[in-house]
Order: structure tokens, then sequence, then C-alpha cells
């Protein structure tokens, strides 16, 4: 079991994971540009600005900008917008799931439980997470929220490595866009100010 995690809690957000699959997963989104553009960032040295565009939510014809920094040192994932420091195991990924109450359901510590549903992005990108609790959801810059949260993955060989992060989510139309970054547990203190720097960067709009 994670440290810090009670059974009960646990239990709690495993039990949300099917309802949240059934009510819409935070899945991958789709590039429409055939990369990002990168510039120089401001969010401290040796920043990058990172920015694409993807399709918009489903059945609609528009599309989405999203924008956010992160250290140069860090690498960009084939094809996708994930980024990863090679060094430190830093992880920083983009996810979409519907809004079923609208802006307001950003609120809601339930509605993250989306990040990790068995039809998500990151479950189905073969990180199987073995519990999470959702820390808490707080206001971000321009009407995005800022959530902690922490999980446990379990690695190819079966191990259970905890981890720590911080995401934003945006509302753009019904669709909520929340980048995820997140770090090794063992690693949090010094990752800690990086991660929260990073994630507070997320920018998306129409």
């Amino acid at each position: 079991s994670t440290q810090g995690v009670s059974s009960a809690a646990s239990d709690v957000y495993k039990r949300q994971l099917p309802a949240a699959a059934a009510g819409g997963a935070a899945v991958a989104v789709d590039r429409v540009s055939l990369g990002p553009t990168i510039s120089n960032g401001k969010a401290g040295k040796n920043y990058a600005l990172y920015e694409d565009t993807i399709n918009g939510p489903r059945g609609s014809r528009k599309v989405v900008n999203i924008a956010f920094e992160y250290p140069r040192l860090w690498s960009s994932l084939k094809n996708s917008v994930d980024l990863i420091d090679g060094k430190t195991g830093t992880v920083a990924t983009v996810v979409a799931a519907p809004l079923p109450d609208g802006a307001a359901a950003l609120d809601s510590k339930a509605f993250y439980a989306c990040i990790f549903s068995p039809d998500g992005k990151i479950q189905r990108a073969g990180t199987p997470v073995d519990e999470f609790k959702i820390l808490g959801v707080r206001d971000g810059a321009g009407g995005a929220r800022e959530v902690d949260i922490k999980f446990t993955a379990v690695s190819p060989n079966s191990r259970l490595i905890d981890r720590r992060a911080v995401a934003t989510a945006t509302a753009v139309g019904d669709t909520a866009y929340i980048f995820v970054v997140s770090a090794a547990a063992v690693k949090w203190k010094e990752e800690r100010d990086t991660v929260e720097t990073v994630a507070r960067t997320f920018k998306a709009s129409f």
C-alpha cells in the first residue's frame, strides 16, 4: 500500500474508476500540427515555451491551442505532447476529459478520478496505477484549477512506485484539458519546485 494513503481512502478512489470511465476518461489528445513551436520561456533560466494545436472536443470542428513551459533538458516524446526528464523520471502529459457539469466540475475532487480511469491515457499507456488520492483542488491562474495528487504506479517488474503530481485543469467548452506533471515520491523534495512551476504555465483555449 502507499505510504500516507489509508486503505479506506484508496478503496473509495478505486471504486470510482469504473464510474469515471463510464462518464468519460481522461484520454490522450491528438495533435493537429506537424509539430510544436518551441521558443524561449519566461518561467526560469533555460526554460522553453512549448506551443501546439490539438483537436478540440469530439464532434467539434474547433481546434484547441495549448502552451506550457518546461526545462530545456527535458526531452519530448515522438508524436505526442509528452515530456520526460531522463535523469529524474519526472514526466508531463496533457489529457482531455468531458465535463459532466460544466466548468463547476473542476472544483470536485471526484472529477479527477478520470485521470486514472482504466480507459484513460495513463493506464492505457502501460502505467498501471495501484491506488491514488486527490489531495486537494485550489484556484489557479486564469480560472484554471491546480490539483495535488499522489498515486502508486506498478513497474514492469511489479514493484510499487509512489509518485506525486501537480495538475492544471482548464475548461475549454465542455471539455477539461488537464496537464499532469509527476515525479517519484522519493525525489519530491528536489523536484517539487520544478513540477509546480511547469504545471502552472499550462494554458489551453480555442
